[in-house]
């Protein structure tokens, strides 16, 4: 807790509402580091106590607020309806870089998903990885989006690991009008710089709590998906459904 705001980076996220909830009652603007939270459970309530002691709440990845985010808003809009998007993470860790490629869409593509199915490789052990170097496949989400305006859903595939790395971070829309492919532009660790200090110093929310808890219940809805091997709507989500968890997610 620092000053008249928090900031919590949990490495165990199962302690994410055990470590905002003071500040929360306290009514202090409150940063949650991705994973928000581990249940579905927790994940409400901290929005629940942000709303009764109105302290608000942000949890977010640097991807949400790049350039290419804007241009993807205004191009769908403009060749739109989209029909189905590919969206790429470099690092194959379920809990960790997931977030941001799931984050990253919904931010430019908006929200409204159904279901969501995993497929692939599963891995939570980062050490495996950055440290015995040990090669990882690809994981992929295929989300499908409730239809909009009588169009067919959208479907989304929210793949990390095993890309040829000249292509980096990217969304690559496919819409009635035209396919384009957005990639990560500048130094996207300062992309968030601005809406963190709009959201310590006026209290701006810059994603909507819905927002929040939807690509939250993606991720759990995925890992539901990886335990029945069937794709799971996220309206059938209990509150005991929760994310996967390691010691080695850093």
């Amino acid at each position: 807790m620092v000053g008249k705001f928090v900031k919590v980076i949990p490495t165990d996220y199962r302690k994410a509402l055990e470590l905002a909830q003071p500040g929360l009652e306290q009514g202090k603007p409150t940063f949650i580091n991705r994973p928000f939270a581990a249940s579905i459970e927790d994940a409400e309530e901290i929005i629940r106590l942000a709303k009764e002691y109105d302290a608000p709440v942000m949890s977010a990845s640097e991807l949400e607020f790049g350039p290419e985010v804007y241009e993807m808003q205004a191009f769908a809009k403009e060749k739109g309806p989209v029909r189905a998007f590919e969206a790429y993470g470099a690092e194959a860790h379920f809990t960790w870089h997931f977030p941001h490629v799931i984050n990253y869409a919904h931010a430019g593509l908006g929200g409204g998903v159904e279901s969501a199915y995993f497929t692939g490789n599963f891995e939570i052990d980062l050490r495996r990885h950055r440290v015995d170097k040990v090669p990882i496949g690809a994981s992929l989400i295929v989300l499908t989006y409730q239809p909009r305006d009588g169009e067919p859903p959208i479907i989304g595939m929210c793949h990390i690991g095993t890309w040829p790395t000249e292509r980096g971070y990217h969304v690559d829309v496919y819409a009635a009008g035209e396919n384009r492919n957005f990639v990560l532009k500048g130094d996207w660790n300062m992309n968030m710089f601005e809406k963190l200090n709009d959201f310590y110093s006026e209290r701006k929310i810059p994603r909507p709590y819905e927002a929040i808890l939807e690509m939250h219940r993606i991720l759990v809805a995925a890992n539901v998906s990886r335990l029945t091997g069937s794709a799971v709507k996220l309206s059938s989500l209990g509150g005991q459904d929760a994310l996967p968890y390691s010691d080695a997610i850093r």
